[in-house]
């Protein structure tokens, strides 16, 4: 696998970022532009390497089985963000970034002509087995894609992972269909989860990096504010209609204890504070964004 290090603000275009935040146990070091003030990893990869790096990772640690059928309501939360007034049936859905496929199941389920891309093999197995839905391994950058137009474009939790999110959004806004829509969730860099993670891990010079972690790694190569992720969409000629912060949890709280450094005896104790966390005072931790093109 390819990795590189970014010599320019990927935002900006800016040389020469300072190091910001070193996470050596996550393989990382974040980076923050002198102009923009955008903190992101330094380290950066082709679509083939990420393509790699999912196949070694998230086949090994997602478990689209255990935890997918218990995102269901969140799968309609999203739908009813996108499309608050309008019947889905009928509709034309890319979903990129599809997982296991249980966001599309519920989108056919309800009339849809879904299509999907993921990366990973395991989670196109599972969409195959569990939703009868075949998804392609093709990025949206593929020339394969030049002839089709969605009315519903759809990108959960994928824009954190992108080397080149601006080229990204301006290649879907190229494939909707005057008046369809874009609709993103990602993580935010605001609110009180983020403010209190980074500090942590700052504060301690990187030893108090659990929550950390879960924002900038391989995986997760910049997190967003709402402002930022407006200009992106912005710039890719979309007309923002909905930009919030919302709680917005994909797994339950005690799936985020796998890699704390601490005995799996203590992780099965705190396990159920996790979970009780999440579902009674959960913060609010994502960017949910909805555009239109033209």
């Amino acid at each position: 696998m390819r990795i590189e290090r970014q010599t320019h603000c990927k935002f900006c275009g800016e040389p020469a970022p300072a190091s910001y935040l070193a996470l050596p146990d996550a393989c990382v070091e974040v980076v923050r532009c002198g102009l923009c003030r955008m903190p992101f990893v330094s380290q950066t990869y082709d679509d083939q390497s990420a393509r790699e790096l999912y196949e070694r990772v998230l086949d090994e640690t997602t478990g689209y089985e255990t935890f997918e059928p218990a995102r269901s309501p969140r799968f309609r939360y999203l739908l009813d963000c996108v499309l608050p007034e309008a019947q889905v049936e009928g509709l034309r859905v890319l979903d990129v970034g599809a997982g296991g496929g249980g966001f599309l199941g519920m989108a056919r389920g309800l009339g849809a002509e879904v299509t999907g891309i993921e990366f990973s093999s395991a989670a196109r197995a599972h969409a195959v087995t569990t939703y009868g839905i075949e998804l392609s391994a093709l990025p949206v950058t593929d020339p394969a894609w030049d002839g089709r137009r969605f009315d519903v474009i759809t990108v959960w939790d994928l824009l954190e992972h992108l080397a080149d999110p601006r080229s990204f959004l301006r290649r879907i806004a190229e494939l909707l269909v005057p008046g369809g829509r874009v609709a993103i969730t990602t993580p935010a860099r605001e609110g009180a989860l983020h403010r209190v993670s980074m500090s942590l891990a700052r504060l301690t010079g990187g030893r108090l990096s659990m929550l950390a972690r879960h924002r900038y790694n391989l995986l997760h190569l910049q997190i967003f504010r709402r402002n930022d992720l407006r200009a992106l969409l912005e710039d890719a000629g979309l007309t923002v209609r909905t930009l919030e912060l919302i709680s917005d949890f994909s797994y339950p709280g005690s799936w985020y204890l796998r890699t704390a450094r601490i005995p799996d005896s203590l992780k099965r104790v705190l396990a159920p504070a996790a979970d009780l966390y999440l579902q009674r005072i959960p913060p609010r931790n994502k960017i949910v964004a909805v555009a239109r093109r033209g």
